[in-house]
């Protein structure tokens, strides 16, 4: 059964590697989850140690869009499934995202972007 509770600061961590997509004029960065995912997701990956699960956030720096997604994987095949973060998630997602551009790069995510010509990773900005 999924869990209704919204995530929270202590909930997640952004990693400093920051990929670039100038083709789709996102920033995608990749989430940690120090959370219950199959309480918030509803899969059984704590309760099998051949599957995990990855969680990202796909920001749009021009529009301010944001797109969650996780993929659990298991031996030999993983899956996509989107995730819709409620406003409040969405802000702490995108202000932890932006922390994460300023710490690393010294800079907003849409200065990031804009400085960006090519698709690129951003390793620790």
């Amino acid at each position: 059964m999924k869990e209704d509770k919204e995530l929270e600061r202590s909930d997640i961590k952004i990693g400093s590697d920051l990929e670039i997509n100038t083709d789709e004029e996102t920033i995608t960065a990749y989430v940690e989850t120090w959370f219950d995912v199959d309480a918030k997701f509803g899969t059984h990956v704590l309760e099998n140690d051949n599957e995990w699960l990855n969680s990202y956030a796909e920001y749009h720096p021009k529009t301010g869009e944001l797109k969650m997604m996780y993929q659990v994987n298991r031996d030999g095949n993983s899956d996509f499934f989107d995730y819709t973060p409620s406003e409040n998630e969405k802000a702490l997602v995108v202000a932890l995202m932006e922390e994460q551009c300023q710490k690393d790069g010294g800079c907003s995510l849409k200065e990031l972007y804009e400085k960006c010509g090519d698709n690129m990773t951003m390793g620790g900005i």
